[in-house]
């Protein structure tokens, strides 16, 4: 197995080293390898790897890795390695999707959004491309892919039902792209703009409930989110009614134990209103309280129907109509120091749906 990576590590030619990193896939999926102690070494690797193609397959191994590390089982299904492979022949996305002809149905922040469908069971997806003068901002680019891979770091660990769910990844002719499930519904922020800013309690009530349970899966899979706010979480619909919530948009994600950041700067894409202090002072630590405070600050605009100010914690004072145990929980999270937050979104999710 060391061998193999020391292999891979010393050979030059890109095609001899996606060869290497697939018979250490296939040694790996037949349980005849244990990669669990050579996660972190891979990880290295991922970081330094400019190949897109060689950094989705080293993506793969990492998965496995942690998979052996964790549960100590060589032999447990492992994800697909074709599913992050990028512009292998017969793969091309318009020859497994049929794009709508209306061009981007959505412009996000540095992508263009597509509707189109699979041609093998027409289920409808979302294919983001990032936009081609974006992707020379190597911050940006560095989001995209960070994004992408965190989706398929948790589709390999099962999805859930309230994260957006990942179907594929990969640069087509020099292109980044994300195909996603598609939102029936709009945005958490479209749908409080249309109920007037505020949405009616229940519906609050529900979706940051929801939003709490994916957090508690999410922070178990070794992921912290560090971006939530309503316009990254996606509303889904049957028959006109509101059903359930996606967490999307992992840009700025954590994925495994790269837990410390630097002051995001003057420039940093993160939301002033919901982000939480650790996230703007230097080299803090972020975990799975940081994603709660932003949980926290989405749940004073949900009831509330504005962003708080600073200064802000109770819902109940700003003349939202919570309960008092509600109130609490929101203020706990909306704490400046970490430390007076409650320790996992399980615990709140346990403490509030009672």
């Amino acid at each position: 197995m060391a061998d193999l990576i020391t292999r891979f590590e010393r050979t030059g030619d890109p095609a001899r080293r996606r060869g290497i990193l697939r018979s250490l896939y296939d040694l790996a999926t037949a349980g005849q390898a244990d990669l669990g102690p050579h996660r972190d070494r891979l990880e290295a690797l991922r970081g330094a790897e400019a190949d897109p193609e060689t950094r989705g397959i080293l993506l793969k191994l990492l998965m496995i890795a942690q998979t052996h590390a964790t549960t100590g089982v060589t032999s447990a299904p492992a994800p697909p390695l074709r599913d992050t492979t990028p512009t292998q022949p017969g793969r091309r996305l318009e020859e497994r999707y049929r794009m709508e002809d209306s061009g981007p149905l959505f412009w996000g922040g540095y992508g263009d959004i597509f509707q189109a469908k699979t041609r093998d069971s027409g289920r409808v997806v979302a294919i983001k491309f990032l936009r081609g003068e974006m992707a020379k901002d190597s911050k940006v680019a560095a989001r995209f892919e960070r994004e992408a891979e965190v989706l398929a770091w948790l589709h390999a660990r099962g999805g859930h039902r309230f994260v957006l769910p990942y179907y594929d990844h990969g640069v087509q002719d020099g292109r980044a792209y994300l195909v996603t499930a598609w939102a029936t519904g709009k945005t958490v922020k479209e749908a409080m703009q249309s109920f007037g800013n505020r949405l009616p309690l229940a519906i609050g009530t529900a979706l940051m409930l929801q939003v709490l349970e994916g957090l508690a899966w999410i922070h178990s899979c070794d992921v912290v989110h560090r971006d939530l706010k309503p316009s990254n979480l996606y509303l889904c619909k049957k028959d006109g009614q509101y059903t359930h919530t996606w967490i999307g948009d992992f840009g700025l994600s954590l994925l495994g134990n790269r837990t410390r950041f630097t002051a995001e700067g003057a420039r940093s894409p993160l939301t002033p209103q919901y982000a939480a202090p650790e996230q703007f002072a230097g080299a803090h630590e972020q975990d799975a309280r940081t994603d709660l405070f932003g949980w926290a600050a989405t749940a004073f605009a949900v009831f509330v129907g504005r962003p708080r100010f600073p200064s802000e914690r109770s819902v109940v004072k700003a003349g939202a109509a919570v309960t008092e145990l509600w109130d609490q929980q929101i203020a706990r999270c909306l704490a400046k120091n970490p430390a007076e937050r409650p320790a996992t979104a399980a615990e709140l999710l346990e403490t509030l749906d009672r």
